[in-house]
């Protein structure tokens, strides 16, 4: 069951209305619906919050896993818990050098640099460590992302992954190989 609706010029999401441009984001919009596993949904918004060294992106999508849950402890005895969560900002697919120098540039830093998710030949989605997972970290959080990794792996070459143990290596270089179009094969839940 798909779990958004495109509506004149919104998106609305279990009766959360979003604005969303009816151009690249209406574009990104429909292709994320195309590929979106089951128990996830998605929202857009055109006030992204930036990640350090780039700015003006199209939209930000964040993505929710509905049916888990994770948990962190603040202090003893006491743990708060959230849905397995994924923002990305996309960017246009044009300005790849850019975005690729702004992710050198800030790898060093610690403080959430940029990470290139994936990409496709219209679109670049960058993300940060804080923005997967609300910043959590663990083994179960990386895994927690793997049905949405694979299904976005459809209509998107990704770059960023997650090794078996939960370890994340960050982003990839950006090549020139990429998925142009969503595939038609596999079943849809």
């Amino acid at each position: 069951m798909k779990r958004t609706l495109a509506a004149i010029g919104s998106v609305v999401i279990l009766g959360q209305l979003v604005w969303a441009d009816t151009t690249d984001a209406d574009k990104i919009t429909r292709m994320f619906n195309a590929c979106m596993p089951t128990n996830w949904m998605f929202a857009s918004s055109l006030k992204p919050v930036p990640v350090r060294g780039l700015s003006n992106p199209i939209a930000q999508f964040t993505f929710t896993e509905t049916t888990k849950t994770l948990g962190f402890g603040l202090s003893p005895g006491k743990t708060n818990t959230f849905h397995p969560t994924l923002i990305l900002l996309a960017f246009p697919a044009a300005g790849a050098k850019e975005i690729a120098g702004a992710v050198e540039h800030n790898q060093a830093r610690s403080d959430y640099p940029p990470l290139i998710f994936c990409l496709n030949d219209q679109y670049i989605f960058v993300t940060s460590p804080g923005y997967i997972n609300n910043g959590l970290h663990t083994p179960e959080a990386e895994n927690s992302l793997q049905d949405l990794k694979h299904a976005l792996a459809k209509c998107t070459t990704i770059r960023y992954d997650i090794e078996p143990d939960g370890a994340s290596n960050g982003s990839q270089p950006i090549r020139s190989e990429t998925n142009s179009t969503p595939s038609a094969t596999g079943s849809r839940r």
